[in-house]
């Protein structure tokens, strides 16, 4: 598996794991960021890499700060890590 693919993945599931935590449905969060509902379900599927922009969106759409997405991939990483 390329490296690239790996943080697609990592990204998709921090992305689902957060919005799902603060029960956000992609419709609310797609609304919230004027993000395609689509787009949003690929970025979730591992379909699509968001650019720092879109993450910087994401995470307004969220309430949450960019970084809390990044840390949450770092969580994930280090659990596959110990895997």
């Amino acid at each position: 598996m390329r490296a690239g693919t790996v943080k697609q993945c990592l990204f998709g599931a921090a992305l689902v794991n957060i919005r799902e935590s603060l029960q956000i449905s992609q419709y609310q969060l797609a609304k919230r960021t004027g993000i395609a509902e689509e787009y949003l379900n690929k970025l979730e599927n591992s379909k699509r890499e968001p650019k720092a922009r879109m993450i910087i969106r994401l995470g307004r759409g969220l309430g949450v700060s960019p970084g809390d997405l990044l840390n949450e991939m770092d969580r994930l990483m280090r659990l596959e890590e110990d895997e």
